[in-house]
């Protein structure tokens, strides 16, 4: 989810690196896509969170926490 969050905001604030690297917007082919990559992270959470907890009665309850984060 981390990654979801600093991908637009490198974007938004045009960083040129991150943790020493290159952002990954400004990585060679990849560009305006990164946005794209961004929503598809956000997506792989919840795929990951109904993957391993949806049988759990906890599991609501976790959905609304990291809806509310985002």
């Amino acid at each position: 989810m981390q990654s979801y969050f600093l991908i637009p905001d490198d974007i938004m604030d045009h960083s040129p690196t991150r943790r020493g690297k290159p952002c990954w917007y400004l990585v060679e082919g990849v560009k305006d896509i990164a946005i794209n990559d961004s929503v598809m992270l956000d997506c792989a959470v919840y795929f990951l969170l109904r993957k391993h907890l949806r049988n759990e009665p906890y599991y609501v309850d976790v959905l609304e926490l990291f809806h509310s984060v985002s």
